[in-house]
């Protein structure tokens, strides 16, 4: 629940009360958030299928190379990952046109940490990021959570390719340490990614989420606007939180989380 607050003085200032008003504003970010949705919707239908024509191209050619018994080890594992990325530029399509229907999410329970692992370890072979630059510490070590398990990719892939693109000048001197677990004050699992970059100015910080919003001259403006519909399309939500040291966190929720 997201309230708005307004303070009306009764009486004098020497004799009265204030009458404090609160309103729940969720249900009007959400006719907000389904205008943007409708809108975002039409224009991926619109460019999916001039996206998905050479997209199904790339795809069948690789799968055909991969067929050919003359590429060496190197060449393979180049081939595999024009395949992995053709299918998350196609998934990327598949989230939006579904954010827009209002599809229902695949949600399963998820171990977390190992789920996280596995995800880490495809980040780093995929990136010019080094193992030591990447830290985990989930607790308890058995997080379950429901999660669709290709929106929690997804929302994962762009918060750390984010950090790569934004973060830092240098990315040998990046570090990203992802912390999660269930705080005492919450049943609730939250997810924080913090890295060592030189941060988010303030002026940014209150676009971050709109969609087509970027600083970069080669982004969309689409990935934290996505990322922020899937965890709210999952029951739960996707946040920048303020860190008294330098760089950036941001926290994903879980709702409702089981601990097994």
């Amino acid at each position: 629940m997201e309230l708005r607050t307004r303070f009306t003085q009764l009486g004098t200032q020497t004799k009265g009360t204030t009458l404090i008003h609160l309103e729940d504003t969720s249900e009007q970010r959400e006719r907000v958030q389904e205008v943007k949705l409708a809108s975002l919707g039409k224009l991926t239908a619109n460019i999916a299928h001039e996206i998905r024509n050479p997209l199904g191209a790339i795809s069948h050619s690789a799968q055909l190379l991969s067929e050919s018994p003359n590429l060496d080890t190197v060449d393979m594992r180049m081939v595999q990952i024009i395949q992995s990325n053709s299918k998350r530029m196609n998934l990327t399509i598949e989230s939006v046109l579904n954010l827009s229907r209002k599809k229902k999410p695949h949600r399963e329970s998820i171990r977390l940490k190992a789920w996280l692992n596995e995800f880490l370890d495809d980040f780093i072979t995929q990136t010019s990021l080094k193992k030591e630059q990447i830290s985990l510490l989930i607790f308890p070590a058995n997080c379950t959570v429901m999660f669709d398990p290709a929106h929690l990719h997804q929302i994962m892939w762009n918060l750390c390719r984010n950090i790569i693109k934004h973060a830092s000048d240098d990315p040998s001197s990046l570090q990203i340490e992802i912390q999660g677990g269930i705080p005492n004050h919450s049943r609730d699992i939250m997810l924080n990614i913090f890295d060592n970059g030189k941060g988010i100015s303030k002026e940014t910080q209150a676009h971050l989420f709109e969609p087509f919003y970027t600083t970069s001259e080669s982004g969309t403006g689409l990935g934290l606007f996505m990322s922020k519909e899937l965890a709210m399309t999952n029951g739960g939500n996707l946040e920048y939180i303020e860190t008294a040291h330098r760089g950036s966190c941001f926290r994903l929720t879980f709702s409702k989380s089981k601990n097994r």
